[in-house]
């Protein structure tokens, strides 16, 4: 732990050579413990001890924010905990950059920086940056991306140019991939307009818009889209091969495969009540999800696969389950969803929501309750999410049935 924060003192020093003399500093405890119960009718569920289902894990986050002027470092000595397993602790600096300003309206920015664009609450296609998973459950802090930016700025607009991961070249993770990104922001009367580019050698060259505009003290409408020339999606070619063909795998068979035209498209209305009552209503399309027939493929595989289990090692049939559950890990499942959410905030400390997602297509759903209290140096969440739906839904053949979790904060100084 020492070392850790010794480092992130040591890139503090090399940005500020007068740290120390007006730096800011604040330090925080996270302790995130979470149980996800399993489906073991599920044909993709497998043995507890290989994965995270059915066993307790916490996670614990000792937070080390530091600021002075423009420069802003975020860190955390994390330690993961395991029911049965071991301990993993490891160093994460979240975040490390400075904000500069030339000439009239005109700013800059470098270093390792948190960046999350555009209009949405379960899906934001604009966000070509940060790609931020918004249906995860309990998430830790958000890791930024290595950039250069410039920053245009008026009193109703703004416009930056990043560019991400400097000399990093092609990479196959999103985070990773050297890039070129622009964003066009303006305000004008009761809209937000919002617009978005990015150029990489990865997914090649990603352009979308998005809107909000606000009725009056209680209605809001949102909607953006983004098309994508290039996208990658993961395949069971055991699975693409339907009744004939290998059964089972000796390693992963999973592959990344390139696919051109996407598109991801939101729409949505809020409402919010004078008494801390809001509603919301969202439609979104996510066209590099799975689609329902690459499901079915993928659920006969399984079938075959346990219908042969007695003449195959169980730790081969289990390994292969273990392989094609791995498509549940997607953010979204399939590609057309609705949230319907309600929460309470009326500034107070005692925040409670509640949401429903479907899946128009076959019917599935994930409910989430949850709340969360703020006290003046102690926050506590808690939250429950059930996964199901009918029999055939991707839902309810979910490897896991129900996810539970606890938050608690602690503000040290």
């Amino acid at each position: 732990m020492v070392r850790f924060f010794h480092g992130l003192f040591a890139l503090t020093a090399a940005f500020l050579p007068g740290v120390g003399q007006a730096l800011e500093a604040n330090l925080s405890l996270r302790v995130a413990p979470e149980f996800q119960q399993g489906r073991h009718a599920s044909p993709y569920y497998i043995n507890a001890d290989a994965t995270r289902i059915d066993a307790a894990t916490s996670r614990q986050d000792l937070e080390l924010k530091l600021r002075e002027g423009g420069f802003f470092a975020q860190g955390a000595l994390r330690m993961n905990l395991a029911e049965g397993g071991e301990v993993k602790t490891q160093g994460i600096t979240q975040q490390i950059f400075y904000d500069g300003k030339f000439g009239q309206g005109f700013g800059w920015t470098v270093g390792r920086k948190v960046l999350s664009w555009g209009v949405g609450f379960a899906l934001r296609p604009l966000d070509v940056v940060q790609r931020e998973n918004r249906r995860d459950v309990n998430p830790p802090a958000l890791t930024g991306v290595t950039l250069a930016a410039l920053e245009h700025f008026t009193a109703n607009q703004a416009w930056t140019l990043a560019w991400l991961n400097p000399g990093a070249g092609r990479d196959d993770a999103d985070h990773k991939d050297e890039a070129i990104a622009l964003r066009w922001y303006r305000f004008a009367d009761n809209d937000d307009l919002h617009a978005v580019a990015r150029i990489s050698r990865e997914r090649q060259f990603e352009a979308g818009f998005g809107a909000t505009r606000v009725l009056d003290d209680e209605w809001s409408f949102y909607g953006a889209a983004l098309y994508s020339r290039r996208y990658y999606k993961t395949l069971n070619p055991l699975a693409e091969t339907h009744e004939s063909g290998e059964l089972f795998a000796l390693k992963n068979p999973r592959y990344r495969i390139a696919k051109g035209h996407s598109n991801k498209i939101v729409l949505g209305a809020q409402w919010t009540g004078r008494s801390g009552w809001s509603a919301l209503a969202e439609a979104f399309y996510d066209g590099e999800a799975y689609r329902r027939s690459e499901w079915r493929h993928l659920d006969a595989l399984t079938q075959r696969q346990r219908a042969a289990a007695a003449a195959v090692p169980a730790l081969l049939r289990e390994a292969n389950a273990g392989w094609s559950s791995q498509a549940y890990l997607n953010p979204n499942l399939l590609r057309e969803n609705v949230l319907l959410r309600v929460s309470y905030d009326n500034g107070d400390g005692f925040k409670p929501y509640g949401e429903m997602l479907l899946t128009p297509t076959d019917g599935g759903r994930v409910a989430t309750l949850g709340a969360r209290y703020v006290g003046d140096r102690q926050e506590f969440s808690a939250g429950w999410r059930n996964i199901g739906g009918p029999d055939d839904s991707v839902y309810k053949r979910s490897p896991v049935r129900n996810i539970f979790w606890l938050e608690w904060r602690l503000a040290i100084f």
